[in-house]
């Protein structure tokens, strides 16, 4: 095989797969209507356990870190409700209370059918 060759096999190779890139990365079509929570599966518990709770504990004592530290300024600007909610209560109600796997990353609550 000539150099000239090989270059207008690359340049073919390359325009192919740029024409079918957009038709392959297009997926399922869903409406809003479609959407059904059927409850967590053991994939969805599993990385619940042992990757979003963990991040959950971190992110309480991170909020802890920086809600102490910023508590001053919320009490002068009067948000003491927002900073409580946002840096305290948030990051628990996430780690603590809420079901095994319920992580409704894909599933609006007000369209969804919940299990």
């Amino acid at each position: 095989m000539t150099r000239r060759n090989v270059t207008g096999i690359a340049i073919v190779l390359l325009l192919v797969l740029t024409m079918a890139a957009p038709v392959l990365a297009q997926g399922p079509v869903f409406s809003t209507a479609d959407k059904r929570c059927t409850g967590p599966s053991g994939e969805a518990m599993i990385v619940d356990l042992v990757v979003l709770r963990p991040a959950g504990l971190i992110a309480s004592g991170i909020g802890a870190i920086f809600g102490i530290a910023s508590f001053p300024v919320a009490v002068m600007t009067n948000s003491v409700d927002r900073y409580d909610q946002k840096f305290f209560r948030e990051p628990l109600e996430y780690t603590f209370p809420r079901p095994v796997g319920d992580n409704d990353f894909f599933c609006d609550e007000e369209m969804a059918i919940r299990y």
